[in-house]
């Protein structure tokens, strides 16, 4: 079995660090669909298993999605709805699984959805989830995943989002689980002030790993994107994010930043972050920064004089980080899922 490039960057830095792109063993055996809870007035779809826009993870992944023949599950909001849309994925033991899901959401309209990816506690196969969002004019999707699968399986959470004029797009991801993981976020600003929010938690330990890439594309005059991305590292724990800005010609007076605060709580930790920032048109702002480290001296210290253990010290540094991306989110259940993966952690 071949291995497929995921994750690549726009443009590579040096080989030397090994990380221009992902690589990972992946050719898909069967489709797994997902359970689901529709607000009132949604039907889903199904379309033709293909994906129609640019995605973050890219080509040879999706590629391999189209060799399965499944149908692609379609969802349509054309108006403003009250209640979310919910997509539960349960990954199975040892199984190389995946499947697409298509988002459209007319003008004017509004949707939240709340995705949860799962497995049974001994998986130790593969899956994948491709996500297609379309945001039409003055239209607004709010999505908000949580990655726990086991931590013996490896996962790839990929989504590509079109977004118009007017309209915003926020994705929050929160990853918990799995062994190796991989995702990729690309987002393709075209309309006027249109918007790409993203924010990432994270909490990787033993020797598990992170692999994210997420690209900001902007084309549409006043177009607007944010990256920050908050993750805890220990043990023997590996992370690499990928961060690209792309100012391309005609979309002034555009705005872009991007930021990454990550916790190393040893020494035997990898951390690689990439930001980027790439311009061909002169009017415009971009902005990046990232603050990697251990904590101080000074501060373990003051908050061991007040009672409070070694190993909880950074059990509570770790927690806020992770709850900076938490509590982007106001979904009860949604909470209670991560609070409950967070427990088992």
């Amino acid at each position: 079995m071949g291995k497929i490039i995921i994750n690549r960057l726009p443009v590579p830095t040096w080989r030397s660090l090994k990380a221009n792109y992902a690589e990972v063993d992946y050719e898909p055996e069967c489709a797994m669909p997902p359970s689901m809870i529709l607000p009132e007035g949604m039907e889903p779809g199904f379309g033709e298993n293909r994906c129609r826009i640019r995605t973050g993870c890219g080509e040879e992944l999706s590629r391999e999605l189209d060799k399965v023949p499944w149908t692609k599950y379609v969802y349509n909001a054309d108006k403003v709805l009250d209640d979310p849309l919910r997509l539960y994925f349960m990954f199975e033991e040892d199984e190389r699984a995946g499947i697409r899901a298509e988002i459209n959401v007319g003008a004017g309209a509004g949707l939240e959805v709340y995705v949860i990816y799962e497995s049974f506690e001994n998986a130790k196969g593969i899956g994948a989830v491709q996500l297609e969002i379309n945001a039409a004019e003055n239209s607004r999707v709010k999505v908000t995943q949580l990655i726990d699968v086991s931590d013996g399986m490896d996962f790839i959470n990929d989504i590509g989002a079109k977004v118009g004029s007017d309209a915003q797009v926020e994705i929050t991801q929160v990853y918990l689980g799995g062994k190796n993981v991989f995702g990729g976020i690309y987002s393709a600003l075209e309309g006027y002030r249109s918007v790409l929010r993203t924010d990432i938690g994270y909490k990787l330990d033993a020797d598990r790993s992170l692999d994210i890439n997420v690209v900001a594309d902007h084309t549409g005059k006043r177009s607007e994107s944010e990256i920050n991305v908050r993750g805890v590292l220990s043990d023997k724990a590996k992370k690499v994010f990928r961060g690209t800005i792309d100012f391309k010609t005609g979309a002034r007076e555009a705005k872009g930043a991007e930021s990454e605060d990550v916790l190393l709580l040893n020494e035997e930790v990898v951390n690689k972050t990439i930001p980027l920032i790439l311009c061909s048109e002169e009017d415009v702002e971009g902005s990046h920064g990232a603050s990697i480290g251990r904590l101080s001296d000074s501060s373990v210290f003051y908050m061991m004089s007040r009672g409070i253990s070694y190993e909880k010290v950074y059990e509570i540094m770790a927690e806020a980080k992770l709850n900076t991306v938490i509590r982007k989110t106001d979904d009860e259940e949604m909470l209670h899922r991560i609070e409950k993966a967070l427990k088992r952690r």
